[in-house]
């Protein structure tokens, strides 16, 4: 009989070659939608965990655990989702990292763009967005961009899941050289370290691709901070990553959004 799980080593590899949403990315962002539902009993979950991915998808057990480790608390009932994933809650907290992107990059001298699809969440910002570039789609996947008259100086996307996918491609363009950062809340630390661990291809290809990954908490701290200067800035940006790259710092794990 097929065991969920079972042939996990030979489906992480064939998750590196393919060019599709990784099987680990999608069984996240099913494991959240269905805990904003509502509460979930162990046995529910997973049955709807394995009907939604059948046959060669069949996540392992370890996956699905580390997804409602990230997202969710365990009670008598089964799984409820954390008060801080409430989708009303990540949504101030990714409206937050706009306003204080937006700040500090215009404290720091930079004027700000910030993507056509946050703009509903930057509402309040004044001004709402400055320049952009000189074709649609050339930023992409950045949410914020700080830049002199157009030319882009450092790259900020805001996420709330560990979505691998748009990180792992090599990026070209204008925001191909310069500082590029994935700011998420730090309790996604340890399922990133977790798909990382289980793909060390993965761990390679973003250590290559430029992207780092930052905690909400860093943006805030960095924001914080009197007389902050763009040297400071630089030195200071990197020193708080969400999980160890080749070649870079080792960060201490937390769940501090």
């Amino acid at each position: 009989p097929y065991t969920p799980g079972g042939r996990e080593r030979i489906q992480w590899q064939l998750e590196e070659l393919t060019a599709d949403a990784p099987l680990a990315d999608r069984v996240e962002q099913f494991i959240a939608a269905r805990l904003s539902e509502g509460d979930q009993t162990d046995e529910a979950i997973h049955a709807a965990v394995y009907a939604a991915f059948p046959g060669w998808e069949t996540p392992d057990a370890e996956l699905v655990a580390a997804c409602l480790a990230s997202y969710a608390v365990s009670g008598e009932t089964g799984w409820r989702l954390r008060d801080k994933d409430r989708p009303d809650r990540r949504s101030r907290d990714l409206g937050e990292m706009l306003m204080r992107l937006h700040s500090l990059g215009h404290e720091l001298g930079f004027q700000v763009w910030i993507a056509a699809e946050q703009q509903a969440a930057a509402q309040g910002l004044t001004p709402l967005g400055q320049g952009g570039p000189e074709q649609a789609g050339q930023w992409s996947p950045a949410s914020v961009v700080w830049h002199e008259a157009g030319d882009p100086q450092f790259a900020f996307t805001l996420t709330d899941q560990t979505t691998l996918r748009p990180w792992l491609a090599a990026l070209s363009g204008p925001l191909e050289y310069l500082p590029r950062y994935v700011v998420l809340p730090g309790g996604r630390a340890e399922l990133l370290d977790f798909k990382l661990q289980r793909s060390p291809a993965w761990r390679e290809q973003l250590a290559w691709s430029g992207w780092e990954f930052i905690k909400f908490r860093h943006i805030r701290h960095l924001a914080a901070m009197p007389d902050l200067t763009l040297a400071s800035f630089r030195a200071r940006i990197g020193m708080d990553p969400v999980v160890t790259l080749p070649g870079r710092q080792l960060a201490l794990f937390d769940d501090e959004a």
